[in-house]
């Protein structure tokens, strides 16, 4: 083969194989021929050990590699190698190279083959599709790869080669010592006493863990855990999003225990009879009372109910979540989970894991993607904490991704915003918003600081019948759409999908501005600029988000069946009523009868497990579809009076209750039995659960309950 590699280049790469190293970032550019060549004669020199090879085809065959597709990048999370290399002719994803970088072992390297610098962001990736909505331009520039090329350009530890040019030195470090056989280092060991302790006590406890990746966190619940079950009978639940991000916990606690037997997801000490168990997120709660520690591993991704549901039902628990991860970020459960935490369970402890555990202090690659995807924290000096008196305090507008690539300052804090607002922000949504051009962004700004951010995304205005007929069947599903296509399919109705609209998927305001009707200032903008189109949002149905919309002008108009795998809710798409067309109104009034007959007749089956206050609120924000007859009043006073049973009135019963909805949905009017009644006569749950649930001691007992609080409705309504 010919020797293509610059001379200084192949010494440099010699040198690294006899030094201490930090582990750097190598860009190999050019056509994808002489890339794929002079990556090979590079990893000829280096020789690695371990070799992850990423979007490679299958012709590329390099001796003692480990082949994946970008998409499978989740699957290596555990695993360690020396050198992985990402091919970015093939595809490029935000959260695969994010949690790519964390598998590399110290001293290695991350190799990207990239077309000339000058000509990447024009490369057509052929994965790019899949992140643009239907009937985008795959064609135009990608200005996020022009963002990270200047980020490239502009950090000195970035190794670049690009035919005979090379640019880079190598980033020295000091050797580290590790002296403890089972630990990494005395923080582990630290972090190990402290769940060991939380779970010998005798009191409910808690215990929230932060670190970043390469920190040891999961490894040290893997310690924890092991050395518990080795010298006790306690039974352990350990759950994540997936089982990949906590195989590293039962590798380890299998190597440093070898009585334990593995037996597909539960490790068992057959001389204490200890456990440890994993359970899926969808299973994990009906378990949780036999525990005796649970473990959330990556906590961050997981919607807060879940967790909180999680906390109720665990004596002793222990969150952990990533700091900066390509799933979540941990800031914003930070923020959001740590109050409710306190507020439940005062003795919480808290601990933040810092000091790497499979690469150096100071760490070049993984700053060098911390600040490429915006993942480093960004601190206003000093932040705004002035509320602003009127509408001239503030500035509200919509920034473009051109703009917003010439004002890296305004995107950095923008997506800062986003990050902490969402559990699961991550590093492709940085990507969307600047390639995606159905994506605007709005920020407000008090004093040239960003308090707040918006996402919008415009959707819908298909022209093709046949796919409209085919998305209204349910037969075709496209990328992005989703209030129309939603509303099309689910209302059997096409027309849905022939209107503009302007979906919110995002709505953030910084901690220190909340409450201050900022939120109500841009959803008025949204309004004002996207004048054209049917302003709409969806979510995770939670009554505080429920509340917020509903107080703006928003109306329900569809609840998912299900709960949503990645936010343990029922998804409910709203609209905002005065943004509607006069000529749609009678579409949308009719959409709405719709949903809210859906409400009550699919209730008891669909949606019994709903929260009672989220499914009155739907209700009351619904319009009346049962009407009140004579009949009903008189019956209902007969029930009353004790002159009539509860099993001849459940219908005007039921119908009563519904007529009177807003007068039991306000928070004031809140209490246990209002949720009685709506669980026997709307989610329509049979009487011996009811009386089991809210231990009512028999039927009678019941029936007084039910007939005293519509006595009290009575009075209620009639004041």
């Amino acid at each position: 083969m010919t020797q293509i590699l610059p001379t200084d280049f192949k010494t440099l790469l010699a040198n690294r194989q006899n030094g201490f190293y930090h582990r750097q970032l190598l860009v190999i550019s050019g056509s994808e021929p002489q890339g794929l060549q002079q990556l090979t004669e590079a990893l000829a020199i280096l020789s690695p050990e371990s070799l992850l090879m990423v979007g490679f085809k299958s012709d590329i065959n390099i001796e003692h590699a480990t082949s994946i597709v970008a998409s499978q990048a989740k699957h290596m999370l555990g695993q360690e190698f020396q050198i992985v290399v990402y091919n970015c002719f093939d595809s490029f994803r935000g959260n695969a190279l994010v949690a790519l970088s964390g598998v590399i072992r110290r001293g290695g390297l991350m190799i990207l083959v990239t077309p000339p610098l000058e000509q990447w962001p024009n490369h057509i990736d052929p994965d790019k599709h899949r992140r643009l909505s239907f009937g985008s331009s795959i064609e135009q520039s990608s200005l996020f790869i022009t963002h990270l090329i200047h980020h490239i350009k502009q950090d000195p530890h970035i190794l670049r080669l690009s035919g005979q040019e090379f640019i880079g030195e190598l980033a020295s470090t000091e050797k580290t010592e590790y002296t403890t056989p089972t630990y990494a280092n005395v923080e582990q060991q630290n972090c190990v006493k402290q769940i060991i302790h939380l779970a010998e006590q005798k009191q409910r406890g808690a215990m929230v863990l932060n670190a970043d990746r390469g920190r040891g966190k999961t490894a040290a619940l893997g310690i924890a855990a092991s050395k518990l079950i080795s010298a006790s009978t306690k039974n352990i639940i350990i759950t994540s999003p997936r089982f990949d991000s906590v195989k590293v916990a039962f590798d380890i606690a299998l190597s440093i225990n070898g009585h334990l037997n593995r037996k597909k997801l539960v490790l068992h000490n057959p001389l204490t009879g200890g456990t440890l168990h994993f359970l899926p997120l969808d299973e994990v709660t009906s378990q949780l009372d036999e525990a005796d520690l649970v473990l959330v591993d990556e906590a961050a991704s997981i919607p807060s109910p879940l967790l909180k549901q999680i906390e109720s039902q665990s004596r002793k628990v222990v969150f952990s979540s990533t700091i900066h991860g390509y799933e979540g970020t941990g800031r914003g459960f930070e923020v959001r989970f740590k109050p409710y935490l306190l507020k439940r369970r005062c003795n919480t402890h808290f601990l933040t894991l810092t000091s790497p555990v499979r690469w150096e202090d100071n760490d070049v690659l993984e700053a060098f993607w911390f600040k490429a995807f915006n993942m480093t924290q960004y601190l206003p000096n000093p932040p705004v904490t002035q509320r602003p008196t009127s509408v001239s305090d503030i500035n509200i507008e919509e920034h473009s991704a051109d703009s917003l690539i010439r004002h890296p300052n305004i995107l950095h804090q923008i997506f800062q915003i986003l990050v902490d607002s969402h559990y699961q922000t991550t590093p492709d949504d940085l990507i969307r918003l600047l390639d995606a051009d159905d994506h605007k962004v709005i920020a407000v700004q008090i004093k040239q600081q960003v308090v707040a951010a918006a996402v919008v995304i415009l959707e819908g205005k298909l022209k093709d019948e046949k796919l409209i007929n085919e998305i209204t069947l349910g037969r075709r599903r496209v990328n992005g759409h989703l209030m129309p296509q939603s509303l099309s399919y689910h209302l059997a109705n096409p027309d849905f999908c022939k209107l503009s609209f302007a979906r919110i998927t995002r709505i953030a305001v910084v901690a220190e501005q909340r409450r201050s009707r900022i939120g109500e200032q841009i959803l008025n903008y949204i309004q004002h600029v996207f004048s054209s189109h049917i302003i709409c949002t969806s979510f995770g149905a939670e009554l505080g988000l429920l509340r917020f919309w509903s107080a703006n002008h928003y109306v329900p108009v569809r609840l998912g069946f299900k709960r949503e795998a990645s936010s343990g809710e029922h998804n409910v798409s709203l609209v905002n009523w005065s943004s509607i067309p006069k000529n749609q109104i009678p579409l949308f009034t009719a959409m709405r009868k719709a949903f809210a007959e859906n409400l009550i007749f699919a209730g008891p089956e669909q949606f019994r497990q709903l929260e009672s206050d989220i499914f009155i609120h739907l209700l009351a924000k619904s319009p009346q579809i049962l009407c009140l007859s004579d009949y009903d009043r008189s019956a209902v006073q007969a029930f009353i009076l004790g002159n009539r049973q509860l099993l001849m009135t459940e219908k005007s019963l039921q119908k009563h209750l519904l007529a009177h909805i807003d007068a039991i949905h306000k928070p004031h009017s809140k209490n246990v039995n209002i949720d009685i009644i709506f669980d026997l006569l709307v989610k329509r749950m049979d009487k011996f659960s009811l009386q089991k649930k809210y231990a009512i001691p028999g039927k009678k007992a019941l029936e007084q309950r039910v007939k005293q609080t519509f006595k009290d409705l009575t009075i209620h309504v009639n004041q």
